[in-house]
């Protein structure tokens, strides 16, 4: 899971359910311990970083050398710097939330968003990864990946290769998949390291629509064929707990395989 390079110093819930969780507009920011799940924005000293409200933490990625630094203020000096993995095929930004833990000297857990995108003839699409990034202020650890899981996805497949194709399926000419997912903190927790909700809608569009299936077996749409469906397999929700023995993030039970909506 871990995908930091080095430190410079040293099944599926019900869809109602999964539709309300992504529709939250306000998802309690903190937990009965005190941890908190935080807005990032644009500091206006410094527009590369971005800062909690109360400027206290900043964070911010060089492109150059593919490095996270995250600063205590939006002039301030940087408390760590990350050097991070990066495929060819993937740009890095910071993600604009930051969990503030509540533990004295736990420090923050900041996101890396990893974009990757790929076009081929008729088609294309981006998907984005979330790292979570534990950081301590006092540089008394390295900084450590505790958690790596898909956030977006959107990909287009060319599905009409000829008139009869386009007939066929009523001029819907590409399968489309899209998943999106939310984390936020799970506000019973009582104390020690957040939990996490992980919460995602996947729709396939025609319903029958598969990666794995070649697309000429999705001939005759009907009308009703004609919308973005859900798909149950790939749409749950998740609870998220630290676990110390491996110091990463363990999900109360497996995710499913999902790389039709994941992988580019």
């Amino acid at each position: 899971m871990a995908r930091l390079r080095r430190s410079r110093y040293s099944d599926g819930m019900m869809l109602p359910l999964l539709l309300l969780a992504l529709a939250a507009a306000s998802p309690s920011p903190r937990d009965a311990a005190g941890n908190q799940l935080e807005p990032l924005k644009p500091a206006a000293e410094q527009a590369a970083r971005l800062c909690t409200g109360d400027q206290r933490w900043c964070a911010g990625i060089d492109d150059d050398s593919a490095t996270l630094s995250v600063f205590t203020g939006p002039t301030g000096a940087a408390v760590a710097s990350v050097e991070l993995e990066q495929d060819e095929d993937e740009t890095l930004a910071v993600w604009p939330q930051m969990a503030r833990l509540a533990a004295p000297g736990a420090g923050v857990l900041i996101g890396v968003e990893r974009r990757r995108s790929a076009s081929y003839s008729g088609g294309g699409g981006g998907t984005t990864v979330l790292e979570l990034i534990q950081v301590w202020p006092d540089r008394s650890r390295p900084p450590r990946s505790v958690l790596t899981l898909p956030l977006k996805g959107e990909i287009m497949i060319r599905a009409c290769f000829s008139k009869q194709d386009f007939a066929d399926r009523k001029g819907a000419c590409q399968d489309i998949y899209t998943f999106d997912a939310t984390l936020t903190l799970a506000p019973e927790t009582a104390s020690g390291p957040p939990k996490f909700q992980f919460a995602t809608l996947a729709k396939a569009f025609p319903p029958k629509a598969s990666r794995g299936t070649p697309t000429p077996s999705l001939k005759r749409l009907k009308k009703s064929e004609l919308v973005p469906t859900p798909d149950l397999a790939c749409s749950y929700r998740r609870v998220l707990a630290f676990d110390p023995k491996s110091q990463t993030y363990r999900p109360d039970s497996p995710l499913p395989d999902c790389d039709d909506y994941t992988t580019p």
